[in-house]
């Protein structure tokens, strides 16, 4: 009986063993799967960048050989044709960098336009260069922004650009200041004289639509705090390897931004008070009015307890709190934000659970108050589908508006800028 027993526990041992733990083979076939499928599905989603003119796109385009080139459309006739002399540019990055590049295998992945169509930039290892398509002259202009994260959350890129509007000034960082540059002449003057190693000008700039006024950002980086983690199985070794990261921690300081608006015709900066933006998670959504009387952007509270859509008067450097969005738990920032500016008037729309249920409300942006709840009602607005200014007329995807329903049924409803004409379009129990 005893050898039964035994022998019935080694096969149950094995048979778990056998399920559990996989063997070598399996292994470098899952390390291998990554590799059997690259390449097999290309030129999906390419990342576009449009010319100022509005009628040229560049976008990047791969290869099944693994080689990539930078493809230039007409979007108005559809001709395609080379962005530029990739033997030539390669020829001039490896001179300037010291390095071998391959003209099939550029070091960058996308190409940006500004008013003159003859020069392009890209980014290469956090360093910014401007190309010359038909001098073929390679330029160094400094450092490349923040990593895309950081972009996001403190809203760089949207309506950002060196070159002012009227093509007479362009600006750049230089020892942690920027610089006001003629176009024509190539003068330049230093902008600021505040910026420090600790506290730097970051190469943003957001030009009033007049040109006249510029609004730059000091930023103050978050601090470091390194974590270490063990790799336990390192390739080419027995021990295991301890590698290091920066990786911030309730309580960590965040990177603290400080806008400066500047009259470019006196020199004069304005430091914009930060009361109704200090402690930022972050800054997005930075755009001036077409008139340039004022720029706006979005403030999330760190903790998210606060939102606010703040607007600085171009004149003062006042600001005002557009919307105040707070709440005792939290701001569902990432799943339920929706603004929209009503063209041609000094309305907003906005999302909000401020009644307890995710509605609409409209918003008049000169006094900064609610002028009327579109929707309202036990039940919640999804998303926002249509926003018609022509109409005014908004269009919406909504849950629980049904009672007898399951909740995260989908209807789609409309309603009008002025909260009449509610009504909801589909009633079938379906997503």
């Amino acid at each position: 009986m005893l050898r039964l027993l035994i022998a019935i526990s080694f096969f149950v041992l094995s048979i778990d063993v056998a399920y559990t733990q996989g063997t070598q083979a399996d292994y470098d076939r899952a390390a291998k799967l990554g590799e059997r499928y690259q390449g097999k599905a290309l030129n999906v989603r390419p990342l576009i960048n449009w010319s100022a003119s509005g009628d040229q796109i560049v976008y990047r385009q791969s290869k099944p050989d693994g080689s990539t080139h930078f493809v230039q459309l007409d979007v108005v006739t559809g001709k395609r044709t080379p962005a530029f002399d990739h033997e030539r540019l390669a020829a001039e990055l490896s001179k300037a960098t010291k390095k071998t590049i391959q003209a099939t295998k550029l070091p960058f992945t996308v190409v940006e336009m500004e008013k003159n169509p003859d020069v392009i930039y890209f980014q290469i290892d956090g360093v910014r260069w401007q190309y010359d398509r038909v001098s073929h002259l390679l330029t160094k202009k400094g450092t490349a922004p923040p990593p895309a994260t950081q972009q996001r959350r403190f809203g760089f890129g949207r309506g950002a650009s060196r070159e002012s509007p009227d093509g007479v000034w362009k600006l750049a960082v230089k020892d942690h200041n920027v610089q006001l540059i003629n176009v024509k002449s190539n003068a330049s003057e230093a902008l600021t004289k505040d910026g420090t190693a600790e506290v730097p000008y970051i190469e943003q700039f957001f030009w009033s639509p007049d040109s006249k006024k510029v609004m730059l950002q000091k930023v103050k980086p978050a601090q470091e705090h390194k974590i270490q983690f063990v790799e336990s199985s390192p390739r080419g070794q027995v021990q295991p390897k301890v590698h290091e990261m920066n990786y911030l921690k309730p309580g960590d300081e965040l990177a603290k931004p400080q806008l400066a608006l500047i009259d470019i015709a006196s020199r004069k900066k304005i430091d914009v008070d930060k009361k109704l933006y200090d402690n930022p998670y972050s800054l997005t959504m930075f755009q001036w009015a077409k008139d340039s009387s004022r720029f706006t952007f979005l403030f999330n509270q760190r903790g998210h307890q606060v939102v606010r859509w703040l607007g600085v008067d171009a004149s003062t450097g006042n600001v005002q709190a557009i919307i105040d969005e707070q709440s005792k738990s939290f701001v569902d920032y990432a799943g339920k934000m929706y603004l929209h500016q009503v063209e041609g008037k000094p309305e907003a729309i906005w999302m909000s659970e401020r009644d307890g249920w995710n509605h609409l409300y409209l918003f008049d942006t000169k006094a900064g108050k609610v002028q009327k709840q579109l929707t309202q009602g036990p039940w919640v607005v999804r998303k926002v589908v249509k926003a018609d200014d022509a109409s005014r007329t908004l269009w919406f995807t909504c849950g629980g508006f049904y009672a007898e329903q399951d909740p995260y049924q989908l209807h789609l409803g409309k309603v009008n800028y002025d909260g009449t004409g509610l009504t909801i379009l589909t009633s079938s129990d379906a997503y």
